[in-house]
């Protein structure tokens, strides 16, 4: 499972949406999260945890992000 659309890339996603939320940048972890969130959703479904716990981020970024 390679491209695009692998775990891996979702993976590197989700940490760059971290790295960006903890500098405060929480359009671009939106964005990052958002990206992660599809690729799980596409590859593992509604009800994996992986993606659900992309969901919660997600919401919390949504929150932050309308905070500020």
């Amino acid at each position: 499972f390679y491209g695009l659309k692998s775990l891996k890339v979702a993976l590197s996603h989700h940490l760059c949406a971290r790295i960006q939320s903890c500098r405060g940048d929480f359009r671009s972890a939106l964005s990052s999260e958002r990206e992660a969130y599809q690729i799980y959703k596409l590859q593992l479904g509604d009800e994996h945890e992986r993606t659900r716990e992309s969901a919660q981020v997600l919401q919390h970024l949504t929150e932050q992000a309308v905070v500020l």
